[in-house]
């Protein structure tokens, strides 16, 4: 074999190699949907960073957290229902029957759905997510990372997000087959 032909089949396998170690990644479709829902909502140019799956809700325990978030406010509604009924306040005291009313045909209504998808509700409702954005600066330059949160249903749809964990699940229940029609036929009621 010649230098020349040494080199050649050297080179040529030195190429084959780094071919084969070239790490290529699909890109994640989870992240590219938060991106998506993030730039729509914001309307800034942001890139995903990374994004952690953290936890998962079933359908039965977030239909048991919608349930109690209507009974709590129940509760308080009752409360200050009594309080104007005592100071005379009739008509803020009707909004409180209203709102007392309305709560009670939700819990009517997340029993129903319960109900109907039987043991469908140990499925999954959704799942939270941890994930890191940058957003363009005038110069097109990143800014620092920052941390924000998701709920995204098993198909990919993302549900809520906010930069603050605490926040992510205040309406989280539309994630539950039917809860958004519960809410829109009790909205078109009023």
């Amino acid at each position: 074999m010649t230098p020349a032909s040494r080199i050649i089949t050297a080179a040529a396998t030195a190429l084959l190699v780094a071919a084969c170690c070239v790490k290529t990644t699909a890109p994640d479709p989870v992240a590219e949907e938060i991106g998506r829902v993030v730039r729509a909502e914001t309307r800034i140019p942001v890139h995903i960073e990374s994004a952690t799956k953290l936890d998962s809700t079933s359908i039965a325990t977030e239909l048991t957290r919608r349930r109690g978030i209507q009974e709590l406010k129940i509760y308080q509604d009752s409360c200050f229902r009594q309080k104007y009924l005592s100071q005379g306040m009739i008509i803020n005291a009707r909004r409180k029957a209203g709102a007392i009313e309305k709560s009670r045909k939700i819990i009517t209504g997340l029993d129903s759905i319960r109900q109907r998808l039987g043991a469908d509700t140990a499925h999954i409702a959704y799942y939270d997510y941890e994930f890191e954005f940058c957003m363009a600066d005038a110069n097109g330059d990143k800014t620092a990372p920052k941390k924000a949160y998701a709920t995204v249903t098993p198909d990919g749809h993302v549900v809520t997000w906010s930069q603050d964990r605490r926040d992510i699940h205040k309406a989280s229940g539309l994630a539950i087959p039917g809860y958004r029609e519960l809410l829109d036929k009790l909205r078109d009621s009023e």
